[in-house]
């Protein structure tokens, strides 16, 4: 996405170490300055260093769908999370997520079309399980090289 977009800086979050070294080397090898990388946990970050409406777009791929329906509680993406994140995102910033999970593309799908800070961008539909120019991560390959279909989700901030 930064490679296709290099008007724009990006912040890669991810809680964990493995992925933030991973993605690291695929920023180095890319050649792209528009990224920096962060090992943070995505709510804390943003009331530290975004000021509101600074955002022009959320991208949210694949994150942890905490499958045990008791865990559920912890997904980062949630109607709340939504509500939360409307307040750092600027007029017409987009949101993106996708997912590999049926159930939490489903879920996302559902509570984002009552959302009412936010417009479905591809309406009348929900979700996709494709959306055109939106790059395929090397993790999202995987799960379509074995026939699982990924959830895309995009609206925009009235």
């Amino acid at each position: 996405m930064a490679a296709l977009h290099p008007d724009l800086n990006f912040i890669a979050l991810d809680f964990y170490n493995k992925g933030c070294i991973k993605t690291c080397k695929r920023v180095d090898k890319s050649g792209l300055a528009n990224v920096r990388v962060l090992r943070a946990e995505a709510r804390s970050f943003i009331d530290s260093c975004i000021p509101a409406s600074a955002l022009r777009k959320v991208i949210i791929n694949c994150p942890d769908p905490w499958p045990k329906l008791r865990h559920r509680k912890r997904r980062l993406v949630n109607s709340g999370f939504a509500t939360y994140l409307s307040r750092f995102m600027g007029t017409e910033a987009d949101f993106y997520f996708a997912t590999d999970f049926v159930d939490y593309g489903l879920d996302v799908a559902e509570f984002m079309d009552v959302q009412p800070e936010y417009i479905n961008q591809l309406a009348p539909d929900t979700f996709r399980h494709a959306l055109a120019g939106y790059p395929v991560s090397k993790y999202m390959r995987r799960f379509l090289d074995l026939g699982q279909p990924i959830y895309y989700v995009h609206y925009r901030k009235s």
